[in-house]
Parts: C-alpha cells; structure tokens; sequence
C-alpha cells in the first residue's frame, strides 16, 4: 500500500471515530451543563468504578454551529466554557458534552441537556449594605456581577424585591424597582419603636 493510500485510511478513522486499538472506558456519569449570571459550565461526575488517571476532555455548541473545543485533559469534575478565549452568545443555545481518556482506554461522548443562557442562567445574589441613620435603614445594592455582559443588559427590567422584619415576626414585603444601570441606594422607615434586624434582597427578572 501507498504512503498516499495510508495516509487516507488513517484519516478516515479518525474522522470517523473509530478507535481502533483502544479499549473502551466507562463513560462520564450526571452530565450536566448549568448557567449562573451568565456563565456556562459543564460539569459531570466520574465514570462507574473508576476514579482515578483519567483525563477529561470536553466540548460545547450552539443549535446553529459545530462542536467547539472546550477544556482538554483537565483532571477536574467541571469545565466553565465562559472561561475560555471565544465569546458566548447572551441569547444562544448551548450543549455540552465529555468523554474521558486513561491510557489507550476511551470513553463514549456523553451529551449534556440544554441551556439557553437569557432565559435559564440562574441570577445570583447582589451586594448588599445596611446602614443605621436613626430610625431610617438605608439599603445599596449593587447588581451581582455577569460572566457575560451585565445584568442590566440582559434583564433590562430587572427589579429588587426587599423584604425585612424582626426576629420571631412575619416578614414585611417591600418592592423596590429600579431601571439604573448604576448601583442604587434606598430608604426604608420601619416603625421607630421597633428593632429590625433582618433584610432580604432578591432579584426579579
């Protein structure tokens, strides 16, 4: 046979996939891709009965593009995609996927569900700070930082919902809106003959 000839078998196996000569590893388990404010990671747990050598190699695409290359041979549970040089789409579509490798042993691709990062990134926790002015509580709230652009980019009418209340006693709603796309102060005046030591603030899209 030709070096030509060669050249062209070897090339079609690898592009076919065949792993000739490799015995077959056992796959990674509880693969699954997640989003919080905005970033993408893929994370998974180690193949049945095999714990340890094994090298991970992962990979992520859009509905409309071709698997990219993510981590290779990254001995940790997680790869965040968001991490790496090419850029995320705020409103893409996104699969991840994971095979593992010991040796000439290879595992199966295993695919991750699917993520559309505006609509299932999880929104963290902003920065919070109380101040005591007398009988007035004074509240800045800083939005919680995006791997991906900003929060107020993404959720152009994101609000905060702040609720405080004293220990032993019902929690007193308070809803705050705000459409800055700066931090943002406010005041609260709860009844001045009561102490309150408690204020929650969370997020709403």
């Amino acid at each position: 046979m030709s070096s030509n000839s060669l050249n062209t078998v070897l090339v079609f196996l690898i592009l076919s996939g065949n792993r000739v000569g490799l015995a077959v590893l056992n796959a990674p388990r509880n693969v699954r891709l997640t989003s919080m404010n905005m970033n993408l990671v893929l994370r998974w747990d180690s193949p049945e009965n095999n714990t340890s050598g094994i090298l991970y190699t992962t990979e992520y695409k859009t509905s409309v593009a071709m698997y990219h290359v993510g981590c290779v041979n990254i001995s940790t549970l997680e790869c965040d995609f968001s991490s790496l040089n090419t850029p995320l789409s705020l409103y893409g579509r996104y699969t991840g996927r994971v095979c593992a490798r010991r040796g000439m042993e290879v595992s199966p691709w295993v695919e991750s569900n699917n993520i559309t990062m505006d609509n299932d990134s999880i929104i963290g926790s902003p920065n919070v700070l109380l101040f005591s002015n007398g009988a007035t509580i004074e509240i800045a709230i800083k939005d919680p930082a995006f791997a991906v652009s900003e929060l107020r980019d993404v959720y152009s009418s994101a609000t905060y919902n702040i609720t405080y209340w004293k220990d032993g006693q019902n929690e007193k709603p308070l809803l705050a809106t705000s459409n800055s796309s700066h931090d943002w102060d406010m005041q609260i005046s709860p009844n001045p003959e009561e102490m309150y030591n408690s204020v929650r603030v969370i997020a709403v899209q």
